[in-house]
């Protein structure tokens, strides 16, 4: 055989084994390809687990139960007082709201479970927690602000189960009502002539209405404020501060050195013994 001709049987042999060698290239890369979609199907799978992994029911439990909550205490008709038991958990808190009087004198008694480690602390109208009272199971203190005091109960370290007693006696610097007001026939204020710290003034009430007439009349801290019937037939009188504080109910007469400047009311009603009150008046400030 002639070199020619071994060198093309030789050139054969080459190129049908490259075209082999391409068949099974082609194959593994279909083998690839047809793995790819059994590659992709698992792909929702962990996204979808993902997206559920942390639902909102798997937060800890009772981690925020009774935080922020609490309720208005109020008294039974003639009781002064009113006890409570909860349980409250590590955390949480729960906030007692009493409306008292300034004068008023506020008890607050707290018996802990034998686990429990509850404490309170008492926050006066402002905002500002009362001095010495947090933290603690026992108060009581005459408070000097009117408005809503909020107790608020909180767990340490365990679940605490307590039993609480709130006691609020006195009448305090602030009449709880006044029949009449709000219904006033007239209401003045009081003018002294030059020279003068005294005015007269008079007046008739109806019971049927019910008549109030309620006088105005401004003075400085410091000063004396005497205020008297001259005469009187079925009238009573009320005294109310600058701030708001009714000072004086159902009276006759007072003399009151003043804690504040400003308009004080002297409110005049029926005390309810005659159809028709009749009344004279005297103002005096020195």
């Amino acid at each position: 055989m002639s070199i020619s001709n071994k060198l093309y049987i030789v050139l054969f042999i080459v190129s049908a084994f490259g075209v082999t060698a391409g068949c099974g290239d082609s194959l593994s890369s279909k083998e690839i390809r047809r793995s790819e979609p059994a590659s992709a199907e698992t792909s929702p799978v962990v996204a979808d687990s993902g997206s559920n992994s942390a639902p909102a029911n798997t937060a800890p439990a009772n981690s925020t139960s009774g935080s922020g909550s609490g309720e208005v205490v109020t008294f039974a008709q003639g009781s002064t007082s009113k006890s409570y038991s909860r349980s409250i958990t590590p955390g949480t808190t729960y906030t007692y709201t009493l409306k008292i009087s300034a004068g008023q004198k506020l008890v607050v008694n707290m018996k802990q479970g034998k686990t429990s480690d509850a404490l309170f602390t008492v926050i006066e109208p402002s905002g500002n927690s009362f001095v010495k009272a947090v933290d603690i199971v026992d108060f009581d203190d005459t408070v000097n602000k009117t408005g809503n005091y909020k107790i608020i109960v909180k767990a340490g370290n365990a679940n605490s189960d307590y039993d609480i007693t709130f006691s609020v006696t006195g009448a305090g610097n602030v009449a709880q009502t006044i029949p009449g007001m709000g219904t006033g026939t007239f209401t003045k204020t009081v003018k002294f002539n030059a020279g003068r710290s005294s005015a007269d003034y008079s007046g008739v009430l109806s019971i049927v209405r019910p008549d109030v007439h309620t006088y105005i009349l401004g003075a400085k801290k410091g000063q004396t404020m005497d205020v008297s019937f001259l005469r009187n037939k079925g009238a009573e009188i009320s005294l109310i501060g600058p701030n708001g504080y009714t000072i004086y109910v159902q009276r006759n007469d007072f003399s009151l050195t003043l804690p504040e400047t400003g308009n004080y009311k002297i409110v005049v009603e029926t005390n309810g013994t005659e159809k028709l009150a009749e009344y004279a008046i005297n103002f005096q400030v020195v």
